[in-house]
């Protein structure tokens, strides 16, 4: 998912598998990313990403194509200087290292943080928490936590009011996701650029509803009334019999009054006198 540094969503990409050959095999993730950024290349833009996706041949191919990036590292990826992943840092501690380009550090704070950048230098920064408790950081740690604070905001607004369902199928899961992008795009545009006073997502979602429902004074059409289809008008054979055991005979009022006829398998009757065959609307 490519997104702006608020979390309006610009473009996103289904993972399908090995039914997705455009990304299949070896270097699917950087294959991912560069489809993903392939309009915004050769602009000078700066790419945040988290450690699933951030390497050094992938920050190395961006930054051919004058694209910077930051992010985590994970720290098991063979191409990391083992100088820097081996470091005991004490908290607060930072050791970096350049390559080709491409600066790779890692920093101390609670646990140890490795991180990946084409964009920043060896430079540390001061910071204020929420407590406001001032401290530093490696400014490439400091500007990422900056800039992805808007994808986790996007989440949590995704979490609010979820809409999947385990028994749903998983197209209708994709397309009620998609959809809920959309809503949540739409309601940051609205705050950002409506020029009216802010409002909670929840709030947003009910004006929606209410957009999209008629008005309750007006009456809806409800359409031409279906007619009401008879009963068919079938017959069956009676299978009563008499104190002698003959077949008992009765008249249908519905046929008699139709004067219809049926042909039975011994004679042709009418069904006005009595018969052995019986209507279902006697």
């Amino acid at each position: 998912m490519l997104t702006e540094p608020d979390g309006l969503v610009l473009k996103f990409r289904v993972y399908a598998g090995g039914l997705d050959h455009e990304v299949l095999g070896k270097g699917h993730a950087d294959k991912v990313v560069m489809q993903l950024m392939n309009e915004k290349l050769h602009n000078g833009h700066a790419l945040y990403m988290d450690n699933f996706y951030n390497s050094l041949g992938l920050a190395k191919k961006l930054l051919d194509n004058n694209t910077y990036c930051t992010g985590t590292l994970r720290i098991n990826l063979k191409q990391n200087p083992q100088e820097v992943v081996q470091k005991n840092l004490k908290k607060g501690e930072n050791i970096s290292r350049y390559y080709q380009g491409v600066h790779k550090g890692k920093w101390k704070d609670k646990r140890p943080v490795t991180y990946i950048t084409t964009e920043f230098e060896d430079k540390m920064v001061l910071i204020t928490n929420k407590r406001g408790q001032v401290a530093q950081k490696p400014e490439a740690i400091a500007k990422y936590n900056d800039y992805m604070s808007g994808v986790d905001r996007q989440d949590q607004l995704l979490a609010f009011y979820p809409c999947e369902r385990k028994t749903l199928r998983w197209y209708l899961k994709v397309a009620i996701h998609t959809f809920q992008l959309l809503l949540i795009n739409s309601f940051k545009i609205y705050n950002k650029y409506s020029g009216q006073p802010k409002i909670t997502l929840y709030d947003y979602r009910l004006s929606v509803i209410s957009a999209l429902l008629p008005d309750k004074h007006v009456k809806t059409n409800p359409g031409p009334v279906k007619r009401q289809v008879p009963m068919p008008h079938k017959i069956s054979k009676i299978t009563e019999r008499n104190a002698k055991g003959k077949l008992k005979r009765k008249q249908c009022r519905q046929c008699t009054k139709e004067k219809k006829t049926y042909r039975h398998y011994l004679a042709l009757h009418y069904l006005h006198r009595k018969t052995w065959i019986m209507c279902r609307m006697f």
